[in-house]
């Protein structure tokens, strides 16, 4: 297996997929590079995200000015 990941990205556009999430804001970038096996994959390259934020409502979960870089 041999692939690889781009994106640049406001988070926003996840909230459809994902009804649990009251609320999501944030910016993504990501370069990955995505090898090996389907047992054994392998994934390398950079993400950052930037001013992040997740809401779930329900559980009362609330995550604000998120920053990773990896």
């Amino acid at each position: 297996m041999n692939g690889s990941i781009t994106t640049n990205n406001r988070l926003d556009l996840v909230k459809p997929f994902v009804p649990q999430l009251s609320d999501i804001s944030g910016h993504l970038r990501a370069d990955l590079g995505i090898d090996g096996t389907l047992q054994k994959p392998g994934v390398t390259g950079t993400l950052d995200l930037s001013d992040g934020r997740i809401e779930m409502e329900g559980q009362g979960l609330a995550l604000r000015e998120i920053n990773l870089q990896a």
